[in-house]
């Protein structure tokens, strides 16, 4: 059964029934479009979430059965209106100081790579993709058990796409964990967790389809032992799972599998309450106590070079970091210091720390080529290390603070 099969009759039919009667539970429209880019098979974006007066499902057309894919945003979405009805929904946050805990906790591992001499920007991209990967799975992973029964349960027709979909995503799951090149660059701490999340994914298939692909993950006797024990919890759910309850089986599985530290769940309802406004009194009197302006901010603030809304960004300046304290590692105070003073001469006739095509070569470092945001990074290292209280005009606090927790000096 093909793309043609998979994408009309039966299955798309049933999924535009559906669509109508959770549009008018939902009281939004819910519009799909096909899309090659996303990271995913399928994804839902919920209106609430994109400010938007609309829900959106994006797929990949080219996955085969894809009638199956849009059918599971569904009923993501359905399990979503059912908490909001009893104000039990939850959303799943990840902030900079969770990222920051991932890389802190993979400080081993990527002095390894950086030391192999992968680029920093291509490491920072991948500790993106993996940290994302990772949350994505750790949430998805209890609520699609729930996804895939109800479907397999309350549309019978439908089982033959679900069978040709749900085998590609279990093989493109091992694939992921047993892989030798995929393996060989990957933690093993977090590919041991993601191994444990896809055998569960694995055992749901057998017990729906009867086809055991279980064996072929090569787990290790702790690993197969931790998955039978999500897939039991998920067991003692299934009979009468009540709405929200997915949340609680996404902390527990997180708890067991020490992924807490990465992510938060939260109250919807108190996520979303409005931010209390000054009144007009209250701005009066802001007015009264500093008419002038005087006990605001300097202009120069607003220019100050921060990647705190940029994770690649900042892990790169991260890896700047690194390798900075470890060339400087041996180095006395004034050789540290005409590194930093010849990078802040520099500035004076501008560094752009947002162009990576621009070059710079420094006379005390011969040899090595720097970006822009290399440049700052390394001075900023060195202020930290002969004069931490200069100010800089860089926030790169936290990204240094990385990087320490990466560095070990050499004995």
């Amino acid at each position: 059964m093909g793309r043609r099969v998979a994408t009309s009759g039966a299955g798309q039919d049933i999924f535009e029934q559906y669509r109508k009667r959770l549009e008018q539970d939902g009281g939004l429209p819910i519009r799909v479009e096909e899309n090659r880019e996303i990271p995913t098979a399928a994804k839902i974006e919920f209106a609430e979430n994109y400010n938007r007066d609309y829900h959106q499902i994006r797929f990949k057309p080219d996955y085969p059965a894809v009638d199956h894919l849009k059918m599971h945003e569904l009923v993501h979405l359905d399990l979503v209106i059912a908490a909001r009805k009893v104000s039990l929904n939850q959303l799943f946050i990840s902030r900079p100081e969770h990222k920051e805990k991932f890389i802190r906790n993979l400080g081993d591992f990527i002095k390894s790579l950086h030391k192999k001499g992968y680029p920093e920007q291509q490491l920072a991209n991948y500790l993106t993709a993996l940290f994302e990967g990772l949350n994505r799975q750790i949430y998805n992973a209890p609520i699609d058990l729930f996804i895939e029964d109800f479907l397999f349960q309350e549309f019978p027709p439908l089982r033959p796409l679900q069978f040709l979909s749900l085998y590609r995503l279990v093989q493109e799951g091992l694939q992921a964990v047993t892989d030798k090149r995929i393996v060989e660059l990957s933690p093993r701490e977090i590919l041991s967790k993601s191994k444990v999340l896809n055998l569960v994914g694995a055992m749901q298939f057998k017990m729906l389809y009867g086809l055991d692909l279980v064996q072929k993950y090569n787990a290790s006797v702790q690993e197969k032992k931790e998955a039978d024990r999500l897939f039991e919890e998920y067991l003692e759910y299934r009979p009468d799972r009540k709405p929200g309850e997915e949340y609680e089986m996404v902390q527990h599985w997180a708890e067991d599998l020490k992924l807490t530290p990465y992510f938060e769940l939260v109250d919807e309802n108190e996520y979303r309450k409005p931010q209390k406004r000054r009144s007009l009194d209250e701005a009066l009197a802001e007015m009264e106590d500093d008419p002038f302006d005087l006990k605001k901010p300097d202009p120069a603030d607003s220019e100050r070079v921060s990647m705190e809304t940029e994770p690649a960004g900042q892990m790169a300046v991260a890896y700047y970091c690194l390798g900075a304290l470890e060339w400087f590692e041996g180095k006395n105070r004034e050789q540290i210091q005409e590194v930093a003073f010849e990078i802040s001469m520099l500035g004076r006739t501008g560094i752009n720390p947002r162009d990576p095509d621009r070059q710079y070569k420094l006379a005390t470092v011969p040899g090595k080529t720097f970006t822009g945001l290399h440049l700052l990074a390394w001075m900023y290292t060195g202020f930290q290390l002969f004069e931490p209280g200069l100010d800089t005009g860089l926030d790169f606090a936290k990204e240094y603070q990385m990087a320490l927790s990466m560095h070990k000096p050499k004995s």
